[in-house]
């Protein structure tokens, strides 16, 4: 797998949208996610199948989040907490994930060429075993990807955790679970990943960090960004539009351009 850099939580908004679309035609951003029950409208969806050459599209799988067209499961702790008890409505996952891929098909004529989740949701326990089985029964390209948020070596370890604290430690650890697995199964995934940060608010040194972020010359390495508008009129107080304006005006000023 060459280098990703993946924007997140497209759909979520058209002024977020807008802002990654932009990043996207110049070449600062070669993969994105998407909320397939967010705002998607048919120009942003032709925007995207026009890219398909030089863009990767892949299902943001959602099981958290209130979205106009979608009856969350619960919240990360509450589904963190049930995966682990293994008293998660299984039969419920499964027809989200299939409905959701099943959507994804319907907007843009193909299947995922990969799916990770919201709030990394699909690595947990129970949720992560429901995937793979429909990963396994679905018609995927030999490219198929899930994403695995864990890193490749200590030294990619100390640096996120630097970036944003001890919750990386936990992520890291069911992301090194989820690739084991993967690789047993002959699923593709990533060897490597990186992007964690808080997302309320910008850390100290930020913006350098950010852009160490990006000059990582590091081979099958994922980068997860959430670019967006400080306009948006969609507010979320764990996720601040201004952050998400920062990584786009960080992204657009770098000297990143990806083939």
């Amino acid at each position: 797998m060459k280098p990703i850099i993946v924007a997140d939580d497209f759909g979520l908004c058209h002024k977020h949208d807008e802002i990654i679309i932009k990043l996207v035609k110049k070449r600062k951003i070669n993969a994105i996610s998407v909320l397939v029950h967010g705002e998607l409208n048919s120009k942003r969806i032709n925007e995207v199948r026009e890219m398909r050459d030089y863009l990767s599209i892949g299902l943001h799988l959602n099981l958290t989040m209130v979205l106009p067209k979608i009856e969350p499961l619960g919240s990360i702790e509450t589904l963190i907490v049930k995966s682990f008890l293994r008293i998660l409505d299984t039969d419920e996952i499964k027809k989200k994930i299939t409905s959701q891929i099943r959507t994804f098909m319907k907007i843009f004529g193909t299947l995922p060429d990969f799916i990770d989740g919201h709030e990394h949701v699909h690595i947990l326990p129970s949720i992560f075993e429901i995937l793979t089985k429909i990963a396994a029964e679905e018609q995927f390209s030999e490219k198929f990807w899930i994403r695995s948020p864990t890193t490749e070596t200590m030294a990619d370890l100390y640096r996120e955790l630097s970036n944003a604290g001890l919750k990386v430690l936990i992520i890291t650890a069911l992301g090194s679970r989820a690739k084991n697995k993967l690789n047993r199964l002959g699923i593709l995934t990533n060897k490597n990943f990186a992007g964690f940060f808080s997302l309320k608010s910008p850390s100290k040194n930020f913006k350098q960090k950010y852009v160490n972020l990006l000059n990582l010359n590091k081979s099958d390495l994922v980068i997860m960004t959430h670019p967006g508008s400080l306009d948006s009129p969609t507010h979320n107080k764990n996720h601040s539009n201004e952050m998400r304006a920062i990584e786009a005006t960080i992204l657009n000023e770098s000297r990143i351009h990806l083939s």
